[in-house]
């Protein structure tokens, strides 16, 4: 038993190095101890990145965002932050122009449904105002000097919940190309597919095993590390 394993693992060790020297011939880089490109300027403190960058003229942004899962803006006082000489951009002046901010191959799934700056959040950190100062320290005080008053709403967190009949509509409106897209039971979109004859397995089943599983949210092959 102990000669086996012993030739086992010099089997393995030798077809390791052949693989290894295959690889070291016809790839360029698989395989290989390469130093990364921006390696020496990260570790040196070097390397700009974009807060590093500094143009004349350039302002710097803030986003005010709410802390509220669901609710209405009511309010929303701006003056303060104005004398600190900021500028203000609310939900009150940019247009009311749906957009779709997900990158889905299905035509379904495209639809319009989200405000640059709304007042009616539907999410916890969903912009409602935006500012621009000329330091970011500025900038954060003038975020910090807007007054709002929220009229709280009960919050949707269960999908299942959600699409009961009775339940209260996120979205009032949603555009799939130009056509605008009625919402019942916030359902924005349904796509159904089937094979065989599920009913019928079921029936004829010996067992049948019901079972809820949730998981987060998956993104499938992303280049980024």
């Amino acid at each position: 038993m102990n000669a086996s394993r012993h030739y086992l693992a010099k089997a393995y060790f030798v077809g390791r190095k052949l693989i290894s020297e295959i690889m070291a011939q016809v790839f360029r880089y698989v395989g290989k101890k390469l130093a990364r490109v921006d390696g020496y300027t990260k570790v040196t403190g070097l390397e700009k990145f974009t807060i590093d960058i500094q143009l004349p003229g350039m302002l710097y942004g803030r986003i005010l965002r709410s802390p509220y899962a669901h609710a209405i803006v009511k309010e929303i006082d701006t003056s303060e932050a104005e004398r600190m000489g900021a500028v203000i951009v609310t939900f009150k002046d940019v247009p009311k122009v749906l957009f779709n901010p997900r990158l889905v191959s299905i035509h379904e799934v495209t639809y319009r449904d989200w405000l640059v700056l709304t007042d009616r959040p539907l999410y916890v950190g969903e912009p409602i105002a935006a500012v621009a100062a000329e330091t970011e320290e500025k900038a954060q005080r003038a975020l910090e000097a807007i007054k709002v008053k929220y009229e709280v709403l009960e919050p949707i967190l269960d999908p299942l919940e959600a699409m009961k009949p009775g339940k209260p509509l996120l979205h009032k409106r949603i555009y799939l190309g130009d056509k605008e897209v009625e919402v019942r039971n916030n359902i924005a979109c349904e796509l159904r597919y089937e094979e065989g004859d599920p009913d019928r397995g079921f029936k004829e089943s010996d067992i049948v095993l019901e079972r809820v599983y949730r998981t987060n949210r998956r993104y499938h092959m992303q280049l980024e590390p």
